[in-house]
C-alpha cells in the first residue's frame, strides 16, 4: 500500500488507519475486507483474477478458496448497500474475478 489515501466512488479509503468512509460515515470492514477493496481501488477498471486477490491477502498457512473471495466481496457490497452506496461498484466478470468501476 504505497498510496495513502484513496478517493473513488464516494468512498475515501486510508492505508493508515484501515478506513473506509463514506461521507461522514464510516464503514467498518474487516482487515482482509480492506485490502481486498484496497487492491481493487489501487487500480480501477482493472480486472483482477480471483487468484491475484486471494495472493493479495494470503496468510501464511493454507491458501484459501477462490469462493472465500466471493463471500469478501458480498459482505463488502453488504455494508455499501446499508450506507446508501453503490454496490455495482465492484462489478463481477464472471469465470474469471473482479474490477472496481472506474
Amino acid at each position: 500500500m504505497s498510496t495513502r489515501k484513496i478517493v473513488i466512488g464516494g468512498l475515501r479509503l486510508s492505508a493508515p488507519d484501515r478506513t473506509v468512509q463514506r461521507g461522514r460515515r464510516k464503514i467498518r470492514l474487516t482487515p482482509r475486507e480492506f485490502v481486498l477493496l484496497w487492491t481493487l481501488a489501487s487500480s480501477p477498471g482493472k480486472l483482477f483474477r480471483r487468484r491475484e486477490l486471494m495472493d493479495a491477502f494470503h496468510i501464511a498457512g493454507a491458501p484459501p478458496s477462490p469462493r472465500v473471495i466471493d463471500a469478501h466481496i458480498a459482505r463488502i457490497r453488504k455494508k455499501l448497500r446499508a450506507l446508501g452506496g453503490d454496490p455495482s461498484l465492484i462489478a463481477t466478470v464472471w469465470c474469471v474475478g473482479y474490477k472496481l468501476r472506474d
